[in-house]
């Protein structure tokens, strides 16, 4: 029997989930949709739909899980282990996340910032195991950065040291969830690319490929770009390189 732990992607769109054992190995990742409108009872409820099922799962093959970690957007309160607000999550505002999911799952539960736990999983196993220092962008329904400095997390002084998403670059420009404007993520993350494009089509009506999907399913997302993109649709790749 091996010790594993559950490992929890909070995002604005999916939750997924994952198993690891000590050694770096994983099991399949699976997702479930991020509950929308529904408040934070309704997104505990579906993060500890997912965990319990990778913990059946492991104890099926005959591991036992000892713990779970929770990547989640912020800012975050790490050492009470409260969610202090997510921009592109409702019903997260100063939630006692990490101790919910424990009364929930009867296992302990450490809370780390989305891109953060990213940072660290490149660090320790993934591209950056064999430096230092290094710097991680997180690209999704927003923009997370993680920092690695001597083999430490950055977590500053108000433990938002590598809050990168909402560096400002455009003074007064878009509005961003987090209160202020002209936050990079509101430029170059994967729902502002496609509420961007969607605008232009509207607007300007080119030919492109992505006219179809929005005829279809009444919107279209960043897979559906790049996948036009790669079809070669010169509108879906133009959309591509300006927010790249």
């Amino acid at each position: 029997m091996g010790e594993m732990c559950v490992g929890i992607d909070l995002g604005g769109t999916f939750i997924k989930f994952v198993a690891t054992d000590r050694q770096g190995g994983a099991s399949e990742i699976f997702e479930l949709p991020t509950p929308a409108d529904v408040g934070h009872a309704g997104l505990i409820e579906q993060m500890t739909r997912g965990a319990q099922q990778a913990i059946d799962d492991q104890t099926a093959a005959g591991n036992n899980v000892i713990g779970v970690g929770v990547g989640s957007p912020g800012p975050l309160d790490l050492k009470a282990g409260i969610v202090l607000a997510t921009p592109n999550i409702s019903g997260m505002v100063n939630l006692p996340l990490r101790d919910m999911l424990s009364d929930e799952l009867g296992l302990p539960v450490v809370l780390e910032n989305d891109a953060n736990a990213a940072a660290y999983g490149e660090y320790v196993s993934g591209a950056g195991k064999d430096v230092d220092d290094l710097v991680v962008l997180t690209l999704g329904t927003g923009l997370g950065g993680g920092v690695v400095i001597g083999g430490e997390l950055l977590h500053g002084a108000h433990e938002m040291g590598a809050e990168l998403g909402h560096m400002i670059i455009v003074p007064d420009g878009v509005p961003c969830g987090c209160g202020q404007r002209g936050c990079i993520e509101q430029y170059c993350s994967a729902r502002f690319m496609a509420e961007r494009t969607t605008a232009r089509i509207v607007a300007e009506s080119p030919q492109t490929a992505l006219n179809a999907i929005i005829e279809s399913k009444g919107s279209i997302d960043a897979k559906d770009i790049n996948e036009a993109r790669r079809g070669g649709d010169a509108f879906a790749a133009e959309a591509w390189d300006q927010t790249a």
